[in-house]
């Protein structure tokens, strides 16, 4: 017998034999060493076992990039309250700016400013000029003498009482030679001497000057004329730089106002701008120019008269060979522009 064999005897499995029906000793032996290391049962009988189930775990969250990465919520909370409350003092500030300056800028066109226009739009330092009481007196005139309006009036102390000039300082003006007669500045001296005997206001000459002559122009131009409201300016121009002089219009002026802390409203600025076509008209019956007359209107609306119905007054908007200067009803409205308040605050 085979050193590779074994008995028949052996019992029936499986295992592979030879055409005589014995099994080789190497199959035995592998048998044997297979039962020896047999492994652990698996419910569907498999080999190799499968790998155990891991626990489940949710997928990762998709990663920001860098740029995009954000702050836990209670992170963000506290910087953002510390911000709010920095910024209150400002905000404060600019609101009260706002309530103080109505008439010079809105708070939009505030926000888009440059420094230079916020600066401008800030105003001078107040009080510069002022006295602590009226520097000049209007006269007494009979306040029925003649017919008189103001072009805007406001409530002062429970009364109603027209926007004026402080009376505790004087008022500047400048001139624009350009295109104006010969003896235009003489004029405009003698012109304002009449006002301030009919007001009490003064008057300070601020010389020649080279802004442009318009009304629509700032009250307050510092890298012009200083930290100081802007002086009244009078000038020639024609429709082409003052569309409001097309047509038979002879003249435009007007003031321009601010208000203080307390409301109340007060000329600070102004302008007189006449046609320049008038120079062209004919001189009056006693042989003064036509134009003298306008300016007299027009510098009476800076002072802050408005129009009237009557014929027989200065202020009444159609042009008269016969009313020339100040009448009755003219002369009662401006002593009563004269006794306007003091601006301190402005």
């Amino acid at each position: 017998m085979s050193a590779d064999d074994v008995p028949t005897g052996v019992p029936a499995d499986d295992l592979p034999r030879s055409p005589s029906g014995r099994v080789p000793r190497w199959v035995l032996d592998e048998a044997e060493r297979r039962r020896t290391q047999a492994p652990t049962w698996s419910p569907n009988g498999s080999w190799p076992p499968p790998p155990a189930p891991r626990p489940y775990a949710p997928p990762a969250a998709p990663q920001p990039w860098p740029g995009e990465q954000r702050a836990p919520r209670n992170r963000r909370l506290v910087p953002l309250l510390v911000s709010l409350l920095l910024a209150a003092p400002l905000g404060l500030q600019v609101w009260r700016w706002v309530d103080a300056h109505p008439d010079l800028a809105s708070i939009g066109e505030s926000l888009l400013a440059s420094p230079d226009e916020l600066r401008a739009q800030a105003g001078p330092p107040p009080g510069l000029g002022e006295a602590d009481a009226p520097i000049g007196a209007p006269p007494a005139v009979d306040p029925l003498g003649g017919a008189y309006a103001f072009s805007e009036t406001q409530a002062v102390d429970g009364s109603q009482v027209p926007v004026a000039w402080s009376p505790c300082r004087p008022i500047r003006y400048v001139v624009n030679p350009v295109g104006a007669p010969e003896g235009f500045a003489a004029s405009v001296t003698g012109v304002l001497a009449e006002v301030t005997a009919a007001t009490g206001l003064v008057f300070v000459d601020g010389g020649a000057t080279d802004e442009p002559v318009t009304s629509e122009r700032d009250a307050y131009q510092p890298d012009r004329y200083g930290e100081r409201w802007a002086p009244v300016l009078l000038g020639f121009a024609d429709e082409t730089s003052e569309p409001v002089l097309a047509g038979d219009v002879a003249g435009v002026g007007g003031p321009a106002w601010v208000s203080g802390a307390d409301d109340v409203r007060v000329y600070v600025s102004g302008a007189v701008v006449l046609d320049t076509e008038t120079l062209a008209d004919p001189t009056l019956p006693d042989g003064t120019p036509s134009w003298l007359s306008t300016l007299r209107h027009e510098v009476a609306h800076v002072i802050g008269l408005d129009h009237v119905d009557d014929p027989s007054q200065l202020m009444n908007p159609e042009m008269s060979a016969a009313v020339t200067t100040f009448q009755a009803g003219d002369r009662a409205g401006l002593a009563a522009l004269g006794r306007g308040v003091c601006a301190p605050d402005l």
